[in-house]
């Protein structure tokens, strides 16, 4: 895991430097419309996290690798009143690839079959996305970890109920960027090591392989593309 400090010790961000596992799979948390906010700024929010969302699942799908999407059953929280309620965020796509898990709860892995559908497909690692990010998204998180499926976060791929949830989540949850995910997927990941990967004291750079100081080890690395 490579930790970046931003500004001081006190204040990190959890980006990932790299894919810790062999097989890795995208699950999109409950993208409906039941759970829009009746908010301002809830159009530029919800797009923005629909972007990110289609970008991701883009890479998994031109890949061969799962994508799997969440669909909450039961009547929303969020007090959302129209006929469309279960259908999928405006603008999202979706393919005939695409694995849907439905659920009743907030971890999408309790009483669900999404342990099974990725155990199944060798997968031991996941990008989790969607909304909303400080409820069913974390919490699936770390019910992830808890099945041995070790658990990031889609960078630019998620939705907030707070307007700094996002930011909140990213200080103790691993996040990944869509870009390494598809070196992952496309077997140009570095070989690494068990050991962290840590670097202190400078901002994110947009190429963690070459710039600033901090101690790496590598071994046992997948490098063969996704599937292989």
């Amino acid at each position: 895991m490579e930790r970046f400090f931003y500004g001081s010790q006190h204040t990190s961000c959890m980006k990932s430097g790299y894919v810790w596992g062999k097989k890795l799979a995208l699950v999109i948390v409950d993208p409906q419309r039941k759970f829009s906010l009746n908010i301002p700024e809830w159009e530029s929010r919800r797009d923005s996290g629909v972007k990110g969302i289609n970008r991701f699942a883009r890479i998994f799908r031109e890949n061969g690798a799962p994508v799997v999407f969440i669909h909450f059953d039961g009547a929303s929280h969020t007090g959302y009143t129209k006929d469309d309620g279960d259908e999928w965020l405006e603008g999202m796509e979706t393919a005939d690839t695409d694995i849907v898990v439905h659920k009743t709860n907030m971890s999408c892995f309790k009483q669900t079959d999404l342990e099974d559908v990725l155990k199944s497909r060798g997968v031991d690692c996941a990008i989790y996305v969607g909304m909303l990010t400080e409820y069913c998204v974390i919490s699936t998180y770390f019910g992830s970890s808890e099945r041995s499926i070790f658990p990031y976060l889609g960078e630019g791929a998620l939705i907030p109920y707070n307007s700094n949830g996002n930011e909140a989540a990213e200080l103790i949850c691993n996040t990944l960027s869509p870009e390494l995910a598809e070196k992952f997927l496309k077997g140009e990941q570095p070989e690494i090591r068990l050991e962290d990967i840590i670097r202190i004291g400078c901002p994110a750079s947009s190429d963690p392989w070459n710039k600033g100081t901090y101690r790496r080890a590598y071994t046992g690395a997948r490098t063969a593309p996704y599937g292989a």
